[in-house]
């Protein structure tokens, strides 16, 4: 389905009051005010909070969706670090985001938001996710034709089970405002070469990935301004870290 003006506005103007205010303090009728439409054309579209959740979790998938796309044809990257590429997308964007994201795969993960939300919601959803799982089989796949990579199915589908994982894990510690002042922080580029590290289970017969390329690309992709990559480096949040309890002895 391919949203109206109208949707994208509301859905955009939506995760940015998420992001203020919380899920559960939101309203409709602000929102709408916001987005310039009635109420009842709000609820028309989106007829719960729980459908809204979803189709801005389907924004934000259809983002990494067009990023996936876009490299696979980038004559400038191997298959190898197009894969690493599409890992550290959504990594990237939620640990250089000027605001936290919304942690909307665990949010939609939630029984009662997929219970209340209406079945064609649930059905763009789906799609959605089948849609990305195509695009990551694209890039496998060219990796195999190409000859840069010589593994079993089984191997492939492990070793991206265990980026997946990796994925997810970094995305909701980079979300994690507490859990960064904990001091679970750490510069992106040592996240790329761990990332690099679980393919290199894998036989590969090409050259290997030049991560300090591949972290440029998506910086300038992602229009990550000089300002938030020095904030990063620095980590204004070290000065509040708290120190991990280390026992009585």
């Amino acid at each position: 389905m391919e949203l109206t003006e109208l949707q994208q506005r509301i859905i955009t103007h939506a995760h940015s009051l998420i992001e203020t205010n919380g899920i559960t303090s939101f309203r409709f009728s602000e929102l709408a005010t916001i987005a310039g439409c009635s109420k009842s054309t709000l609820y028309q579209l989106f007829p719960t909070k729980e459908d809204l959740l979803c189709w801005i979790a389907i924004s934000n998938v259809n983002d990494i969706i067009a990023y996936a796309e876009s490299i696979a044809d980038n004559p400038n990257l191997s298959w190898r670090e197009k894969i690493l590429s599409k890992v550290m997308f959504d990594i990237v964007r939620s640990w250089y985001a000027t605001v936290p994201h919304l942690c909307l795969s665990f949010v939609i993960a939630n029984r009662y938001v997929l219970e209340h939300a209406c079945n064609d919601t649930i059905s763009h959803l789906q799609k959605n996710f089948a849609h990305i799982q195509r695009c990551n089989q694209h890039l496998w796949h060219g990796a195999v034709i190409a000859g840069d990579l010589d593994c079993s199915d089984e191997e492939i589908i492990y070793v991206n089970k265990l980026l997946h994982i990796f994925q997810r894990g970094a995305v909701s510690v980079g979300m994690n405002e507490l859990m960064r002042r904990a001091g679970f922080h750490i510069h992106c580029l040592e996240l790329l070469t761990e990332c690099d590290l679980l393919l290199e289970r894998l036989n590969w017969h090409d050259t290997p990935a030049r991560t300090e390329l591949i972290l440029a690309g998506l910086l300038h992709d992602l229009a990550i301004s000089t300002e938030q990559q020095t904030m990063i480096c620095q980590d204004p949040l070290r000065d509040e870290q708290i120190a991990p309890s280390m026992g009585d002895g």
